[in-house]
């Protein structure tokens, strides 16, 4: 592991566990558990075209969202702090009808 804590494997991105655990507000004891448990996803993704060379690694953990990119010249972007997702929510909508005025003659 490099000195940043990051490390490219191939097409990964390796990063050290004190520094997500902290990244995500979490002791080491929790990212285990977490991971573990399916609580925490990561996804890497290879840029194409004008991002060739990059790779993005995206961590989830309820409701986080920490993006590291690594550039092809070994530089990171990270999103600092980790964002909070919003989640989409679905809802019905309800018509409204005015109250029609009783016609008592």
């Amino acid at each position: 592991m490099t000195s940043n804590g990051f490390d490219v494997i191939g097409e990964e991105i390796m990063v050290d566990g004190a520094l997500l655990s902290a990244k995500l507000g979490l002791t080491e004891k929790q990212l285990k558990h977490a991971m573990d448990h399916g609580q925490l996803t990561a996804e890497v993704s290879k840029g194409v075209d004008a991002d060739a060379g990059r790779l993005q690694a995206t961590f989830r953990y309820r409701g986080l969202r920490w993006v590291v990119i690594m550039e092809a010249d070994g530089n990171i972007t990270e999103s600092v702090p980790p964002v909070r997702e919003v989640p989409l929510r679905w809802f019905e909508p309800r018509l409204r009808r005015k109250a029609e005025p009783d016609n008592e003659d």
